[in-house]
């Protein structure tokens, strides 16, 4: 069961040494629903459906800012300076 996480995190290791941004993108989102498959299939019984549906969607919103800070960020920072 937990091979598949094992593999998308190597997706995404690989992507990133081999600078293959579709390879990362593909491994984080892989990793990311088996994150929230796994969640749902263990906790959300526990936790009843209201919170269940709270804590993933606060966790999928939480992401989503921090991924869209993050890109910004990388898009304002130069990744080189060029010879004057």
């Amino acid at each position: 069961m937990y091979k598949r996480q094992v593999l998308n995190v190597a997706l995404i290791g690989v992507g990133a040494r081999l600078m293959m941004r579709m390879l990362t993108g593909y491994g984080a989102t892989f990793l990311i629903i088996q994150i929230y498959t796994l969640f749902f299939a263990h906790l959300a019984d526990h936790l009843g459906l209201t919170l269940s549906l709270l804590v993933a969607g606060g966790g999928a919103l939480a992401l989503t800012f921090y991924l869209e800070r993050w890109r910004r960020q990388q898009r304002q920072t130069p990744s080189f300076e060029s010879p004057d």
